[in-house]
């Protein structure tokens, strides 16, 4: 999974910015006949100066990435998730593309862990999660919305699409060898999930005061099909969303 440009580079950026400010600064401090008797002495300076803003810049970077990652899974956290919708839905607005939203969960996942224990658990959700990155395009974002929910944002993607990929999903899901992946000789409990999906009915959005508030229903109604899905065990549940209404 790749950073965002804006996540990784935004705080080198910055500091090279500032580094070469306050090597300018330092360098009017200085007298004409200084800087051109020790230019070398001018030239380190403002080096050293761009390379420690560099520097900080970096570590300003790696604390921001870590603040939007899942540790387990390496796949973003929620906090990237809305705002890629807000982005998504004003970025197909004037085109008129689709955008889907697709809501995961493993069901049964805390008779697993007490079954095989929690790292058994943990190995169920990094299997998860390589599925979705595996089946999903670089423009697409999944997360790890929380515990045992996964979200993933699909762009110009129609209901149908949509719901193929969250039963092409299923049916991966399905396939895995709990047992090997366990570890133990047999295991008579199936590896499955539920998915809730929801499509932007309508690429067209009248008001773009809007685009906060249609991302969050958009996400609340992914979520509630999912667990109209759950409900039912192993099965996709599906809906449309108008923004104009």
């Amino acid at each position: 999974m790749d950073m965002p440009r804006k996540v990784k580079f935004l705080g080198r950026l910055v500091g090279l910015v500032l580094g070469a400010a306050v090597g300018l600064l330092w360098m009017s401090s200085l007298t004409v006949y200084e800087v051109a008797v020790r230019p070398p002495d001018f030239a380190v300076g403002l080096v050293v100066t761009m390379a420690a803003g560099f520097a900080v810049g970096s570590f300003i970077d790696h604390l921001r990435w870590l603040s939007v990652t899942d540790p387990l899974t390496g796949l973003f956290n929620r906090r990237i998730f809305l705002p890629s919708v807000e982005r998504a839905i004003v970025a197909q607005n004037p085109v008129g593309s689709q955008l889907a939203l697709v809501f995961f969960d493993i069901d049964s996942f805390k008779e697993f862990n007490d079954l095989y224990g929690h790292l058994f658990g943990d190995k169920l959700l990094c299997a998860f999660a390589k599925i979705l990155t595996d089946n999903t395009r670089s423009a697409d974002v999944v997360v790890r919305w929380g515990g045992e929910e996964f979200a993933v944002l699909l762009k110009a993607t129609t209901d149908e699409g949509a719901q193929a990929f969250a039963e092409r999903i299923r049916e991966t899901v399905a396939a895995i060898d709990v047992a090997k992946l366990a570890q133990v000789p047999v295991c008579h409990r199936p590896f499955t999930v539920s998915a809730g999906v929801v499509t932007l009915e309508s690429p067209g959005l009248a008001d773009l005061r809007r685009v906060r508030d249609l991302a969050r229903e958009l996400t609340g109604a992914a979520d509630a099909a999912m667990y109209r899905a759950k409900t039912r065990g192993n099965s996709v549940m599906a809906s449309t969303l108008d923004p104009n209404q």
